[in-house]
């Protein structure tokens, strides 16, 4: 079919010649999309259904299938066979001080200094300068009884206050890097404080102090 020309026809008369001339492609192609869609649907109809276990019997086969494995850790105890650098002060070292800050046990074991502050605040240094600050972050770790005072990344600044110093059976304390053994926080050195335990018997004790201060 040649395009109706310009100016020799109405519009309608060219519009009723191109419907005339298309009609029997439109049928043709009104027809194919028919038996696509039937012949979709016969296949769709002919697929078996799939039946999904329930979550709960699938669960229950996963937790049959997998093995169970347990993981055990443990802690290390200071070796009390390096004495080159763990030093150790016991409850009759500790008594005997008798020590209202930790500054006044510490300076018994060398390469340990304990800065004296305000009341019972104190910054710590082992084989180290008096860190302060961001920069001392992970220098020390503290532990009482095996278990860390404080989780890893404080700084070092009265890490001592939520131990009982004064008390304790005895104070270990490793001088230089502890985090193979212990983990973080343990950068210049590792102070670990062991409370005593429960008494076989009930007691009394008394204590008297003499002195200018």
């Amino acid at each position: 079919m040649q395009a109706c020309p310009d100016h020799t026809l109405n519009q309608q008369g060219c519009i009723n010649t191109c419907l005339s001339y298309h009609a029997p492609m439109f049928k043709v192609l009104l027809l194919s999309i028919l038996l696509q869609r039937s012949v979709a649907g016969t296949a769709r109809a002919e697929e078996p259904l799939e039946v999904t276990p329930s979550d709960d019997a699938t669960s229950a086969q996963d937790t049959k299938a997998l093995e169970t494995i347990k993981v055990r850790s443990r802690r290390y105890m200071l070796s009390h066979s390096v004495n080159s650098s763990l030093s150790t002060l016991s409850a009759a070292d500790i008594a005997l001080e008798a020590p209202q800050h930790p500054n006044e046990v510490f300076d018994r074991i060398p390469g340990a200094w304990i800065s004296r502050g305000s009341g019972q605040e104190h910054l710590t240094a082992i084989r180290s300068p008096v860190l302060t600050g961001a920069g001392a972050c992970g220098g020390f770790l503290v532990l009482e009884d095996l278990v860390p005072t404080r989780p890893s990344g404080f700084c070092n600044v009265n890490q001592l206050f939520e131990v009982n110093v004064s008390q304790a059976q005895r104070i270990d304390v490793l001088r230089g890097p502890g985090t193979v053994t212990y983990g973080s926080n343990a950068l210049h050195g590792v102070i670990s404080v062991a409370t005593p335990g429960p008494a076989a018997q009930s007691y009394s004790q008394l204590a008297v102090e003499v002195g200018s201060n």
